[in-house]
């Protein structure tokens, strides 16, 4: 698959991306990839209407298992960067002990509380648990982060707008949905629009 290389005009910064059938895996991938993506997820989310329940459900929860097999998260984080962690009181206790700080300094400096929920969530971006990359905390990582980037439902039809907040920011979600696009529209191929 050939290569592109593209320079954001704003930093310098030398891109590299892939051209044709991308399956992006990087934020900088990423970013290239979604490029004028929302018309055709809006046209996605109208297509699928007609797809049953069932078949919809069963096809993306199939791509999205063999999708998650065949990125590595250490080449992106880019969850890890971009979001912040929600937190049940005790697992703020248990970061709080493995950063080797008392509760209510850890709690001061990275959590924060979202109004009017209640819920505690890490503050900071990048996670400052994140270092190059890799959770310095994997084997005992919050369990939103566990959790991630697997949607919180089984009926994703029904939920396809959720899943689509993830779409600029995972890879895993991004190539999920666009394996999703194709195999329907192979299956369901829509018919032309008349121009009368």
């Amino acid at each position: 698959m050939p290569i592109a290389r593209a320079i954001d005009e704003n930093t310098n910064r030398l891109f590299f991306y892939l051209r044709l059938v991308p399956f992006p895996q990087t934020p900088e991938e990423l970013q290239f990839a979604i490029a004028g993506k929302w018309e055709d997820n809006e046209q996605f989310v109208a297509e699928i209407q007609s797809i049953p329940l069932h078949h919809f459900n069963e096809m993306f929860w199939r791509v999205f298992d063999e999708t998650e097999k065949q990125i590595d998260c250490t080449r992106c984080a880019n969850c890890c960067k971009v979001f912040h962690a929600g937190l049940p009181e005790e697992e703020i206790q248990r970061l709080a002990t493995l950063k080797q700080m008392k509760y209510e300094e850890f709690l001061q400096k990275n959590v924060s509380i979202e109004q009017p929920t209640g819920i505690h969530f890490l503050k900071l971006n990048p996670c400052i648990f994140l270092y190059n990359n890799l959770c310095t905390i994997y084997d005992q990582r919050p369990q939103a982060c566990r959790d991630f980037p697997r949607p919180p439902f089984e009926n994703v039809k029904h939920n396809i707008r959720r899943v689509l907040k993830n779409y600029t920011v995972c890879p895993i979600i991004f190539n999920t949905v666009e394996k999703c696009k194709a195999q329907l529209r192979d299956q369901y191929p829509q018919k032309p629009k008349s121009r009368f």
